[in-house]
């Protein structure tokens, strides 16, 4: 009974990482609105973003589990023009 719960702690813990990881790509990608949306049909709750220039820190909460990812804008190296 107890590798069970703890199977089951890994397995919500692991989905809430997965989340967090694809709401931090899509706030550095496409913005924090499209970021709420990947939570929302995640089936999971924005508890925060932060947005500090290239880099976005988000925090989500899936099924009461909480996870934190953080997302780095790229800069293309080839100047414009």
């Amino acid at each position: 009974m107890a590798v069970t719960r703890g199977a089951s702690v890994i397995a919500a813990r692991a989905r809430a990482q997965s989340v967090a990881d694809a709401v931090a790509l899509a706030a550095v990608t496409h913005g924090v609105d499209t970021a709420r949306r990947v939570a929302h049909i995640s089936h999971s709750t924005v508890v925060d973003i932060t947005v500090d220039g290239m880099f976005v820190e988000v925090t989500v909460r899936t099924n009461g589990t909480t996870a934190t990812a953080t997302a780095v804008r790229a800069v293309d190296p080839t100047p414009p023009g």
